[in-house]
């Protein structure tokens, strides 16, 4: 005979992994500063290679800081 509780307790912990947590409102301008700078890097790489190491080396100066 099967176990009930334990299909139901898998069944709650799987639903809980689904369900997203609430995120921290300061992360959202950090992600979109992430995806400016990729697209920087990703559109420009080719007119301007050495664009790329200046983005990296402004993105460590914007986080020191």
């Amino acid at each position: 005979m099967p176990d009930v509780f334990a299909d139901r307790l898998e069944h709650y912990n799987a639903e809980m992994q689904t369900l997203m947590a609430n995120m921290p409102p300061h992360l959202v301008p950090v992600y979109n500063e992430l995806l400016m700078q990729l697209g920087w890097i990703l559109f420009f790489s080719m007119t301007f290679p050495a664009g790329a190491l200046f983005t990296i080396f402004a993105g460590l100066i914007r986080m020191s800081i």
